[in-house]
């Protein structure tokens, strides 16, 4: 038997479902992947592009409408973000790349600092002979 509480009927379900809640975390927490990219200092042509989009602007107040007190259960700054066709598909798309861009810089480092602590290993070696 499905449990009712898990099978929601409409869009309003959804949104208070474990689905919907976790949707909306996501998409806030993707905000501030957004918000801190210029700071990293990476490059990603893929990224750049995407965040070109109208859709950061709405994704920015669908996370305020997620994360700050509303009067109303669909509030005005996520309509839009609903509205449009397109939203979800950029959404994944964008997590996508920056997941394969952030993959790959902590790849970097990691085999970095690998190659580093190998090289003073060997210096220490070198040293006691």
């Amino acid at each position: 038997m499905k449990d009712p509480i898990r099978e929601p009927k409409d869009g309003m379900d959804f949104l208070v479902s474990e689905a919907g809640i976790t949707m909306s975390f996501w998409y806030g927490m993707l905000c501030v992947v957004i918000e801190g990219w210029p700071q990293t200092g990476l490059l990603d042509s893929e990224i750049d592009s995407l965040l070109q989009s109208p859709h950061v602007g709405m994704l920015r107040e669908f996370r305020h409408g997620a994360f700050h007190f509303q009067r109303t259960w669909l509030p005005k700054k996520q309509e839009a973000f609903f509205a449009s066709r397109s939203a979800v598909e950029w959404v994944t798309k964008l997590s996508d790349a920056f997941g394969r861009c952030l993959l790959s810089e902590m790849q970097r480092i990691n085999a970095a600092s690998r190659a580093t602590a190998e090289k003073s290993k060997a210096t220490t070696v070198n040293n006691k002979l």
